[in-house]
């Protein structure tokens, strides 16, 4: 921490109104406001990055386009500097006009691209702050737990196939990811980056807003009162919600398939916001891993993803890169499943980071593929996927991402 650091932030953060923006007729309530946040960081007077984070499902690709040519241009960034990620919050409703469920508002969207112009405004103008970051990895298990489990399937004639249920002894990326950024002069936190690996589907039925996420930003305000937010690679993740058998029928389902999920209840966004900020707290004693006083390189790479019928799916892959030296962050445009998360490359520490400028659909791995499901299949409907993602993908999408770790960890 003694070191000098010329790494300097200037941020703001702004509420977003949701609400009005339901276009169907239910009676709602709102489980925590939602935000859109940025995060500008340079190098004395030099702008490196700037991050964009939002509670709501994902980003349009109109206003990813608009945003960001628009910054670009006004500071003369390379594109690649700037990344709008979203929490994916599932109680926002759907601002791109591709995807078929939520149901797609025109004038949501549109609001949002005001409102994170708006929030850029403003934080242009705030006077800058020397920060260093600090950087710890935490673990915490008890809130998640992956979601494809192969099961008997009674809708197909007892046949085994994939299915939305908990899968105990699947090993999922438990880490929650903690950079603080930490005022030079004053020692105060000024802002944190949290990445965090689950779903945001803890609130219940005509419940919308920020869900377990809009809960932590909530409990931790007392220790640094702007938080970042950064969903990872959870398109198989979700909360840990367990369904307890009640009746006969419960305990010879449960015979048959396994443990179910239950239905969300009022408190269990508390209670996984609990558990998140408890880990946070309990580790403000341990030492940061590291710090980074520094910000080097970006770059990003666009894909196209082949599809097993022969055609290339007409939105790309983005694959983006931050390189913070000790620390390199990906950022993908999609809901990435899990078996693509890198938690360490050659000694480096990265972060993997989905829902990102835009949204594609699910990536699954080839494994995954293989096995089927909603995420392979189902949901395609949903994305306007043709056909199966193709197994040729994989090796090809990790090529791509490995290419440019070995340049960014050789130096």
């Amino acid at each position: 921490m003694n070191t000098k650091s010329l790494l300097y932030i200037q941020s703001h953060n702004k509420k977003i109104n949701i609400k009005n923006f339901f276009k169907y007729n239910i009676q709602t309530s709102i489980s925590e406001h939602c935000y859109c946040s940025v995060l500008i960081l340079k190098i004395k007077n030099s702008i490196q990055n700037i991050l964009i984070t939002s509670d709501i499902i994902w980003f349009s690709d109109k206003c990813v386009k608009l945003v960001r040519e628009y910054i670009a241009k006004e500071q003369n960034l390379d594109i690649e500097k700037i990344v709008l990620s979203a929490s994916h919050t599932h109680g926002t409703p759907n601002p791109e006009s591709t995807i078929k469920f939520p149901l797609y508002s025109e004038e949501f969207d549109n609001y949002i691209i005001t409102s994170l112009l708006k929030c850029y405004a403003t934080a242009i103008q705030k006077p800058k702050k020397n920060i260093i970051m600090g950087f710890k990895r935490l673990f915490n298990h008890e809130f998640s737990i992956n979601r494809r489990k192969s099961a008997l399937n009674f809708k197909k004639g007892f046949k085994y196939s994939m299915q939305n249920l908990p899968n105990f002894s699947k090993k999922i990326d438990g880490s929650i990811d903690l950079i603080d950024l930490i005022n030079k002069k004053t020692r105060k936190i000024e802002g944190s980056i949290i990445k965090v690996n689950c779903h945001p589907v803890s609130a219940p039925k005509n419940v919308i807003g920020a869900d377990y996420i809009g809960k932590i930003k909530k409990n931790l305000k007392n220790r640094s009162n702007m938080i970042f937010f950064l969903q990872g690679f959870c398109g198989d993740i979700r909360p840990r919600m367990i369904k307890k058998n009640k009746t006969i029928k419960d305990y010879i389902i449960t015979f048959l398939v396994g443990k179910r999920f239950r239905k969300p209840n009022h408190s269990d966004a508390n209670k996984i916001s609990n558990s998140i900020v408890r880990s946070v707290i309990n580790a403000e004693k341990e030492k940061y891993v590291f710090f980074i006083d520094n910000i080097k390189d970006s770059c990003q790479v666009n894909y196209n993803l082949k599809l097993e019928d022969g055609t290339i799916f007409d939105k790309k892959l983005n694959i983006l890169v931050w390189n913070w030296g000790k620390l390199i962050i990906i950022f993908l445009n999609g809901e990435i499943l899990s078996g693509y998360n890198i938690s360490k490359y050659n000694n480096t520490t990265i972060v993997c980071v989905g829902y990102s400028n835009g949204m594609i659909g699910y990536l699954p791995t080839n494994d995954d593929i293989m096995k089927g499901g909603y995420e392979v299949d189902k949901s395609r409907v949903n994305f306007n996927i043709s056909s199966r993602i193709s197994k040729e993908n994989e090796e090809a999408i990790r090529k791509s991402i490995n290419k440019v770790l070995d340049l960014y960890c050789s130096q």
